[in-house]
């Protein structure tokens, strides 16, 4: 999986293959607000159900009051 943390905007995109695209799926339906979509995305569901395919990246924002301490730290250590 590939992590990229853009500290800036405090954001962070994961980008899986394979059986990753698996874990960000189940990652993305219980993600609720924390997950930023663009213009151009559709919601969770219209992705995941319509196309009938696994999500292969996800967008997460970092200031969100859900995502805490320990989960950044898991990130960066699943991006080593």
């Amino acid at each position: 999986m590939k992590i990229k943390i853009d500290t800036k905007n405090k954001k962070a995109t994961l980008k899986g293959t394979g059986n990753e695209s698996k874990i960000l799926t189940v990652l993305a339906a219980f993600g609720g607000d924390a997950l930023i979509l663009s213009a151009s995305q559709k919601s969770f569901f219209e992705r995941a159900m319509g196309s009938g395919n696994f999500i292969d990246t996800l967008t997460i924002d970092l200031t969100h009051e859900n995502i805490t301490k320990e989960f950044i730290q898991l990130l960066l250590r699943l991006s080593k």
